[in-house]
């Protein structure tokens, strides 16, 4: 519900008086957690309580005299501030309406029920013999049992289709994909669900609980504020590892895909425990001590990773053609990932909406299993790894931690859930944050935390910047960089601090 100021500037336009002038119901199971957020906000100056602004409107004579506007509205810069006094005020945020979340003229009109026939049985919904297996493993119904993967199967065939895309379940699912790993009639309920999610978008109605979440991946998937320049900003910063250190070019071989790294960093830098664009700059300094300068490119768009979860394919798919492009113009043959979302939409969604891309597809910790890497004897160290999400539905597990022992010193010590049974951070495309999302993620640091372990290793921006607002919020966890509690980071920034630069190749 954080979503950055930056965003009003460019979603704000909109007329808000419908939107403010929905009747305010209160929900039960979200007011303690909510008012606590607003509550915690407020103490930190972040919520500003103004009076509502009134338009300029016409006086009575001149109603009568003249064929002007009765009401010229808002001018530009009173409607941002109009929309920046309503998101800091927030109150709707206690209420669970559906509202319409955009209004495009693109948005095509889908026939839902020939959509939902044709959706349950390329997905093999039609198979499910309501075995249970799905809503026994799903980590959201262990919190909320009123969620259900069986439950939206069956209504997926029994009831109204329409009605099914606008209800508030199928925004509740996490995405994890523990219920596909698990079927045992190949069920896939990840692409089902992205597919009633496309319904509901061009039904032009969202939970309004969602929305926000949704305006967020909109911004992150069009980058509509960032200029090219922005996306390349990692190279520039400031501190140790000057800008000279880091050797990139437009061509080459193989490629770094950053993703939005420096968007996340925009907002959510202020993190004191989160440095995302280190993430990028750990990646170009492994590749240069092995030799190789990757291509880079200002071009390179948002993967589209959460405009596809959050149903809109259309604009997914201009992402995804310019971002195809944008690599074969560099002639690559490998581009090698560092976000686990970036590299599972490349592997999985691009091949199913594009075929063959033309190149090959790598996470850095594969790309790096036969390299050779130098590094410097270090004290032992125990550290614990999360297996994010993306990377499980690639079946993904040994190649992170086969590059973490390397290391010399350091020892993984797994958490409970690990591997296929990893549990999710919660949040998914920016959409499900919320108290269910705030269990799973206190769940994960406690399991981290009953490691021993002295670091938490995550191969996920995303799983980072959640993790770490749970700990944010809930310090009592012992999560953070002082001494003797659990810190957090990225693998390629674990990599990258204990290689040997005296063998460094470029």
């Amino acid at each position: 519900f954080r979503q950055p100021q930056r965003l009003l500037r460019t979603r704000g336009l909109s007329p808000l008086n419908s939107f403010l002038s929905l009747p305010f119901q209160f929900l039960p199971e979200e007011e303690e957690y909510i008012k606590e957020e607003l509550e915690a906000e407020e103490e930190k100056g972040i919520l500003s309580k103004k009076g509502r602004k009134e338009p300029a409107r016409i006086g009575m004579e001149a109603r009568g005299t003249s064929l002007v506007e009765i009401n010229p509205g808002f001018s530009e810069d009173a409607a941002v501030d109009e929309t920046e006094r309503c998101f800091k005020c927030r109150i709707c945020l206690l209420t669970f309406p559906a509202v319409t979340v955009a209004t495009e003229e693109e948005r095509e009109e889908i026939d839902a029920y020939g959509f939902m026939d044709g959706l349950t049985y390329a997905t093999g919904v039609n198979k499910c013999v309501e075995c249970g297996e799905c809503t026994a493993s799903c980590p959201v119904t262990a919190i909320d049992p009123d969620f259900s993967p069986r439950r939206l199967s069956g209504k997926a065939l029994m009831e109204d289709a329409e009605k099914l895309a606008l209800s508030e379940e199928i925004w509740l699912c996490t995405t994890c994909g523990i219920c596909n790993a698990i079927c045992p009639y190949g069920v896939d309920f990840l692409r089902f669900i992205q597919g009633v999610r496309s319904l509901a978008l061009s039904k032009n109605s969202v939970p309004h609980f969602f929305a926000e979440g949704l305006l967020a991946t909109e911004e992150i998937g069009t980058g509509a504020d960032a200029s090219d320049s922005d996306k390349l900003k990692w190279l520039a910063v400031e501190g140790e590892g000057s800008e000279e250190e880091l050797k990139v070019s437009d061509k080459g071989d193989v490629y770094y895909f950053s993703g939005c790294l420096s968007y996340l960093d925009s907002v959510y830098g202020d993190r004191k425990n989160l440095k995302l664009l280190e993430i990028a700059r750990s990646a170009v300094k492994i590749l240069n001590s092995i030799a190789i300068v990757p291509a880079v490119s200002k071009e390179e768009k948002c993967c589209g990773h959460d405009l596809l979860w959050a149903g809109d394919e259309k604009r997914f798919k201009a992402l995804m053609k310019a971002n195809i492009a944008v690599i074969r113009e560099s002639g690559a043959k490998t581009v090698v990932f560092t976000c686990a979302e970036c590299l599972r939409t490349f592997d999985i969604d691009y091949r199913r909406f594009s075929g063959d891309l033309g190149f090959e597809v790598m996470h850095i910790s594969e790309f790096l299993k036969d390299k050779d890497l130098k590094f410097v004897n270090g004290k032992g160290e125990i550290i614990t790894y999360h297996d994010p999400c993306r990377l499980r539905h690639l079946g993904k597990y040994e190649e992170p931690r086969t590059i973490l022992k390397r290391i010399p010193g350091v020892k993984i010590k797994e958490m409970t859930h690990n591997k296929d049974r990893a549990t999710c951070c919660g949040v998914s495309a920016l959409l499900t944050c919320g108290p269910v999302a705030r269990r799973m993620q206190i769940e994960r640091l406690t399991e981290a935390k009953q490691t021993n372990a002295s670091k938490l290793v995550v191969a996920c921006p995303k799983c980072w910047i959640h993790l770490d607002c749970a700990y944010d919020s809930n310090p009592e966890l012992g999560m953070g960089n002082s001494k003797d509690k659990i810190q957090m980071e990225d693998l390629t920034m674990t990599v990258a601090s204990r290689l040997d630069l005296k063998f460094r190749k470029v």
